[in-house]
């Protein structure tokens, strides 16, 4: 690690994004650091990650060639995660590599491909790195047949909202943010089993009105009302997070989980 620089830096995509990962990391044992407001950076023994998301404004993916040149100084391993959305994983790995690879071309002296979604870089002066590209992909099959009949019919995007939608649906989840303060009125709030039903109902309904709820993230939308928490999505999935079994936590999150397991042991590079 680079002297102020950081064992691994965590490309996502947007804000909300930033922040679950965030939460999964503390779930993971992992202190924040205090820093400036736009500075993630977590600690645990001797290693230091930073969670930086690539959204400026609009463009997310776009903009991670840019934060990869930026910051390449600061770091020898990049995890970057990505939301496929309706394209093929393999195909968004290939473009963003090539995006990556022309943002850095001028500096670069070689790269070697040491899988599908591994990248490793060297440039003239000296400076060697790993750049992992790994999909946040949540199988629809995951979601209730009540549930994934009504978002997934018309659509097969993925993104990370799958995982808040799906976290969200978990019965130990729900209990706790009901119980949690929200603006709901205690005389309002609703049963677990009464707000699954009503959430369906609600879906079902602007359904049958000719409103598409194409996506995980527009359900959110209604979720969240529903829920009556006044927080932004980021942040009501990172409370999520919170409230998630270990085992869930580990499936849901387990190849970031074990990527970044592996690079703190330098597996990844012995490996190659």
């Amino acid at each position: 690690m680079p002297d102020g620089g950081y064992t691994v830096i965590i490309i996502t995509e947007g804000e909300d994004d930033a922040k679950l990962i965030g939460a999964v990391l503390e779930r993971k044992g992992w202190e924040k650091e205090r820093g400036g407001e736009s500075e993630r950076t977590w600690c645990r023994g001797p290693h230091r990650v930073r969670v930086l998301p690539s959204e400026r404004g609009k463009g997310g993916r776009a903009n991670i060639p840019f934060w990869v040149r930026t910051h390449r100084a600061q770091t020898r391993y990049f995890i970057i995660l990505f939301d496929p959305d309706e394209h093929d994983p393999n195909d968004v790995v290939a473009d963003l590599w090539h995006k990556i690879w022309t943002k850095l071309n001028e500096n670069l002296s070689e790269s070697e491909d040491l899988s599908s979604n591994i990248k490793r870089v060297r440039d003239r002066d000296g400076w060697e790195g790993l750049l992992i590209f790994l999909s946040l992909m949540l199988s629809p099959e995951k979601f209730p047949d009540n549930i994934r009949n009504l978002i997934f019919s018309t659509s097969s995007a993925h993104n990370m909202m799958d995982y808040v939608l799906y976290m969200g649906l978990q019965n130990d989840v729900l209990q706790a943010l009901l119980e949690k303060d929200s603006s709901l009125r205690s005389s309002e709030r609703l049963s677990v089993d009464r707000f699954q039903d009503k959430f369906r109902e609600i879906l079902q309904l602007l359904r049958n009105q000719g409103v598409g709820i194409e996506s995980s993230k527009r359900a959110m939308d209604f979720y969240h009302a529903l829920l009556g928490y006044r927080a932004g999505l980021g942040k009501l999935g990172a409370c999520m997070v919170q409230y998630l079994r270990e085992e869930t936590l580990n499936e849901l999150f387990e190849e970031f989980l074990s990527t970044l397991e592996k690079i703190l042991q330098s597996e990844i590079v012995d490996r190659s």
